[in-house]
């Protein structure tokens, strides 16, 4: 009995170490089949030169964005900006047939390792506006090449852009911002950016007091590079704003009243209409902390309590 459970024992583990080995094997076969197709994929690649889809056609490039999530600084005149990249390119060299690799249908490398287009943000704020900059910052993301020789690079941006703010309906305002990028190197081999659009995916991401209504694309050209331009329009949400405007001209829209129901020679129209110019005072200072000093207009909010202020004292 004894003998016949020692032999039950090791026929078991015998057929557990078969199936284990038998895995592991098609594990590194597996990895190999990548290892070899990504070395003959980069052999012949040369990273600084510019891809052709044949011959001597230079590829184009399709690019588009995805907006996750903006922000605008009033007191800087700069909008934040968070969301992802799309370029599509074409590489003769990237081709490859799937059943002499086992099925790979896709592949991963990173930027550095092959020629990718080398975007900077043209309106930037910072000094440094490059896509690999930023990349570091935020996040890398490798490219993806499939068998037919396209490659996709969704690298994640972070940028700050100056903003020309009109504030005249602060805080109901709407503001028009550009996002431009483009490439200096592109232009000298007669490479094309294909404008594919940009969308806005914002419901899963921390929302702020902007929302984007309209947001389109263009490109162009200027004498030494392309660009493309994301157009987009925001307007704020004010919700936040209401009860510390609101409540204020009510109040002050009260006292004035008042002042004109009294008859005119009564003390209390005195007293009400200094009450009034120290009520409009006290808000203007504090409209003065929150109030943003850019922009190419001043907030109509500002000049009506300033006006109010300024009648209130020639009733003095």
């Amino acid at each position: 009995m004894a003998t016949s459970c020692f032999l039950f024992f090791m026929l078991f583990s015998g057929i557990i170490l078969f199936t284990s080995g038998q895995t592991n094997n098609t594990d590194i076969i597996e990895e190999n089949n990548f290892d070899a197709l990504k070395k003959a994929l980069l052999m012949n690649i040369e990273k600084y030169e510019v891809p052709k889809i044949d011959g001597d056609t230079y590829t184009d490039i399709k690019i588009s964005a995805n907006i996750h999530h903006i922000d605008i600084k009033d007191d800087q005149g700069v909008m934040n900006v968070h969301g992802f990249l799309k370029l599509i390119w074409h590489n003769k060299l990237f081709k490859w047939d799937p059943v002499n690799y086992k099925g790979i249908s896709n592949m991963h490398v990173f930027p550095h390792e092959i020629w990718n287009p080398h975007m900077v943000l043209m309106n930037s704020v910072s000094s440094d506006a490059s896509l690999d900059a930023i990349s570091d910052v935020v996040g890398s993301s490798g490219v993806l090449i499939f068998p037919n020789g396209t490659a996709i690079w969704n690298p994640p941006i972070q940028f700050k852009v100056y903003c020309s703010l009109n504030l005249r309906a602060w805080p109901y305002d709407t503001q028009q911002c550009d996002i431009k990028v483009g490439s200096w190197h592109l232009k000298d081999y007669r490479i094309k950016l294909l404008d594919n659009g940009a969308t806005t995916d914002t419901a899963d991401h921390m929302s702020s007091q902007w929302d984007v209504i309209n947001i389109r694309t263009t490109t162009g050209s200027d004498l030494s590079f392309d660009y493309f331009t994301i157009h987009m329009t925001a307007k704020r949400d004010s919700s936040l704003y209401n009860p510390v405007l609101l409540t204020p001209a009510y109040c002050v829209i009260l006292l004035s009243l008042s002042c004109f129901w009294l008859p005119p020679c009564s003390g209390e129209k005195i007293v009400l209409t200094g009450l009034n110019v120290f009520v409009t005072a006290c808000f203007l200072m504090y409209f003065a902390q929150i109030l943003p000093v850019l922009g190419r207009s001043v907030p109509l909010v500002g000049k009506n309590f300033f006006k109010q202020k300024i009648y209130g004292k020639k009733i003095l």
